[in-house]
């Protein structure tokens, strides 16, 4: 059931070097099944064991000579993905989500046997239920046990006596019924992970039978996994279990006025969707295990600044998600790091604690003396660091290497700034900074119909750089005017609805008062703000306008990370975009409605309609019965496009000729996407993007050849070239392929016969493409083509 699996220390720095900071390796132990969390036991003899957690059972694992881990006992228990353990004097105590109640181990007689057995008592004050599972458990300076999450008292902690008699849990009282997902205590104070309310509570539970709320505090992310109390009690360290989240630091000296004081993520890897799990404070240094990013070590001694130095991952994986790191015990006499890794099983660490170096100061408007938030602090050195600039001006960051390193602060719209600093450990280095404006410029332009010259009133404009995004909208002259824009290159896109997208490179100063002149057609990239409504009864994943943050489910892709890629701009309309896990703002509890603004299509003589979607379903306890439906509507009636069941992790495309569809064509047509997730509920997300409707040329098309003739074109989109594969129907041994740029203009075409391949895409420039087969001069099938850069 469980191997050896024992490392070099020079072999795996390796094959893992390059995640060390200030720790190393002493040995693995390596179990065949999902590892959880671990805990530590020292016996009278001053032996150290590890307590692991593991799919079926507790293991035992003696760390007599650290560098040989050896397992000299196992509880056996139901398969559970959840355990956690404690230790009270000479025995232990661990919890599962599954069944049997509380695990109690007499260490005693190691590390020659271990007997065991569950405690499973029907507790007649909580209305005679049995407790049977929890989620986790802390044991106070006391010999009070705290079990939490329970399937009794609602969750809300129940009070156990360890102490009196050593193995013979006591039941002694309860707190609130209000679910606590982890919990420490010490002096009589309960600190609960409401986990579901988003907050952290204190308790006194001096008073076993009387336990007194004294406060309660909202963190960062809303999801309060842990808690542990700084050594002189006056700052309280939490995480929230969602990726990006931190690990926070609040002064809690006054219950009345709890203050925020600092924030923690691992520099290496913010933005990258890293989840904190467990922290623990040793000597004023953070312990956290941050899954995919392993074991962590941050100096809190000055919890307003949390600076990391140390860290060894334990995870060999990609970023994000719930596989590394679970557990990270530090309070070993040895001074070894027990951490615990899905996957990789037991891993002996040893760390070297060493004091950061911290670097503090305030940032001004050269000009003004005004202080400036957002800018952007980097000391230029090896070591994970970055910081930003607060409403007040003031940063605070640090390394843990000591000695002279240049510092680079940077705001947009100011010139970079950089300043020479001699970095001490565990002493404070402030500097005062002033940062240069750069110049400033207008641009202006008119938006006019390409048709007959006309100013389009009420265009929106979108004026983007690497750094900002400005927006103006045209006057009833078709103009606008940004004022007092920073020198840079920027994207203009102008659009409005009923018209093509416009987009030209622009330098303030250099291209001012350009014209800007939009075809007829129905485009929207979603760079742009055109007026598309949004509906629905969902309690979350509502359609919003966004760039999307992606999220996953195991190697799933769940939101996506990017918009369509091959249009204008980064934005979509995604349904829920709230990033964290895969279920927190994905659709859920009914549906969510897309409507595009009127389109007058009466005049339109062979309108091709395409756009781009992604829809995502699965989980849940029950097969999907979701999906989404396409619909277009004339104003009186309504007909359904498509309906989409099947996920599928990628942007697809859709494209309707749509004299095809038995709909008349009228001044009031509109578009509808529609999603949702009634009961049971799953994992829903549906996307948008690249949506536009052209007149294609003045023809009709034959519904019937429409349906029978088929066009495949891989890739798509590509970059230097596509083969299209068409089928023609039965009866029709030849045709012609004709591919139209997004203004109706035939660039290319070739002679065609019942089934062949065409190679695409050598002569054509960047952009989109519409790839049609027409026999005797009429169009019967036509396929959207993207060819990118």
């Amino acid at each position: 059931m469980k191997k050896l699996l024992l490392l070099s220390v020079l072999l795996f720095i390796g094959y893992a070097g390059f995640s060390q900071l200030n720790t190393e390796l002493v040995s693995s132990y390596d179990y065949e099944m999902a590892v959880n969390d671990v805990w530590g036991y020292v016996a009278p003899d001053g032996t150290e064991y590890a307590l692991v957690g593991i799919q079926d059972g507790v293991s035992v694992v003696n760390l007599a000579d650290p560098t040989q881990p050896e397992e000299v006992g196992f509880a056996p228990g139901p398969s559970s993905t959840w355990r956690d353990m404690k230790t009270w004097g000479e025995y232990a105590y661990a919890i599962n989500e599954t069944s049997d109640g509380l695990l109690v181990m007499d260490l005693t007689m190691l590390p020659d046997t271990m007997s065991y057995y569950y405690w499973s008592p029907v507790i007649e004050e909580l209305d005679s239920t049995q407790l049977t599972t929890c989620h986790n458990l802390y044991i106070d300076e006391f010999g009070y046990a705290y079990l939490s999450g329970c399937d009794v008292n609602s969750g809300g902690p129940i009070f156990v006596d360890v102490f009196s008699e050593p193995g013979n849990p006591i039941y002694v009282g309860k707190s609130d019924p209000r679910y606590a997902h982890d919990v420490f205590a010490r002096n009589n104070l309960l600190y609960g992970s409401d986990i579901y309310e988003g907050s952290f509570s204190i308790m006194d539970v001096s008073d076993k039978s009387n336990p007194v709320l004294l406060a309660s505090q909202t963190t960062p992310f809303l999801f309060t996994h842990n808690t542990w109390l700084s050594d002189d009690g006056n700052t309280l360290f939490t995480t929230d279990e969602r990726a990006d989240a931190p690990t926070a630091a609040y002064d809690i000296s006054d219950y009345d006025d709890i203050k925020l004081l600092d924030e923690f993520r691992p520099g290496n890897t913010i933005g990258r969707g890293v989840i904190p799990h467990n922290t623990h404070v040793l000597n004023d240094f953070l312990i956290t295990s941050h899954y995919t990013d392993g074991v962590v070590i941050v100096d809190a001694s000055r919890p307003s600044n949390l600076v990391e130095v140390g860290a060894y991952d334990t995870w060999l994986g990609g970023d994000g998600g719930f596989d590394g790191c679970w557990g990270a015990y530090p309070f070993l006499p040895s001074g070894l790091i027990l951490a615990s890794d899905r996957e990789g099983g037991l891993n002996v660490i040893r760390a070297d604690y060493v004091r950061a170096c911290y670097l503090e100061g305030v940032v001004r408007h050269l000009e003004t003396g005004e202080l400036l938030s957002d800018v952007e602090v980097v000391i230029d050195s090896d070591d994970p660091n970055f910081k930003v600039t607060n409403l007040n001006g003031a940063f605070k960051t640090g390394q843990v290497t000591s000695g002279r390193f240049d510092v680079v602060l940077s705001k947009f719209g100011f010139q970079d700034k950089l300043v020479v600093v001699e970095l001490v450990n565990g002493m404070v280095t402030e500097i005062e900074v002033e940062l240069e404006p750069v110049a400033r410029f207008n641009i202006s332009g008119q938006t006019l119909a390409a048709a007959d010259g006309m100013p389009i009133a009420d265009a929106q404009v979108a004026i983007i750089s690497d750094d900002i995004t400005y927006f103006a909208s045209t006057n009833a002259d078709g103009q606008f005017l940004l004022e007092d824009i920073v020198q840079d290159e920027y994207e203009v896109i102008v659009g409005a609805w009923g018209y093509l997208h416009q987009t030209a490179t622009v330098m303030p100063g250099a291209s001012d008062g350009l014209s800007y002149n939009l075809e007829v057609g129905y485009q929207d990239d979603f760079a742009l703000d055109l007026g598309w409504t949004v509906e629905g009864d969902a309690s979350t994943g509502m359609w919003e306008l966004g760039d999307p943050v992606g999220t996953g489910f195991g190697d799933f892709v769940i939101n996506p990370e990017d918009d369509f890629g091959a249009d204008i701009g980064n934005s979509c309309y995604i349904t829920g975009n709230g990033g964290g896990g895969a279920g927190d703002d994905d659709v859920d509890d009914g549906n969510t409605i897309l409507t595009s603004p009127i389109m007058d299509l009466s005049n339109y003589n062979v309108p091709v309609l395409s756009y781009y979607t992604w829809f995502v379903t699965g989980g849940g306890n029950s097969e999907s019965n979701d999906q989404l439906e396409v619909r277009l509507t004339n104003g009186t009636d309504e007909v359904v496009l498509e309906t989409k069941i099947a996920p599928l992790p990628l942007w697809s495309s859709s494209t309707f000729l749509l004299a095809d569809i038995d709909l008349p064509l009228t001044d009031k047509m509109q578009i509808i996407f529609e999603t949702g997730d009634p009961n049971p509920g799953h994992l829903v997300e549906a996307g948008i993007d690249a949506f536009l409707v052209i007149d294609d040329m003045p023809s009709d098309v034959n519904e019937v050849l429409a349906a029978q003739t088929q066009i495949n074109v891989l890739p798509n989109p590509f970059t230097e070239t596509a083969e299209v594969i068409v089928t023609l129907p039965e009866g029709i041994s030849s045709a012609e392929l004709q591919v139209y740029n997004i203004l109706g203009q035939l660039v290319q075409t070739q002679a065609i016969t019942t089934a062949q391949s065409v190679t695409l895409g050598n002569t054509l420039a960047a952009g989109t493409y519409f790839v049609s087969v027409a026999q005797d001069g009429i169009i019967i099938r036509t396929e959207k083509l993207i060819k990118q850069k």
